[in-house]
């Protein structure tokens, strides 16, 4: 199983501010994700991301940055609840 972190990067090392670089390296990871999982037999992917961003603006903490906990809780209860048994 394969997931991409909801989780904004703090800094860059580059011209571009934090939010974009994260952003396009999100977008990168993805990308690469989802050509795996073409690719290679029983390895799927979990969209945490695209469910933490999905139930936005109750996702993050106060610094826009952080995941809340409840919304870690409910997003990781699903492969729970469906894969480990």
């Amino acid at each position: 199983m394969l997931t991409v972190s909801p989780v904004a990067s703090y800094a860059t090392f580059c011209a571009a501010d934090a939010v974009t670089q994260s952003f396009a390296g999100k977008c990168v990871l993805r990308t690469v994700v989802e050509r795996m999982i073409r690719t290679l037999p029983r390895v799927w992917y979990f969209p945490a991301f695209e469910m933490a961003l999905a139930y936005n603006p109750h996702t993050f903490t106060s610094d826009n940055r952080h995941v809340k906990n409840d919304t870690v809780d409910r997003i990781f209860a699903l492969p729970h609840r469906t894969v480990v048994r």
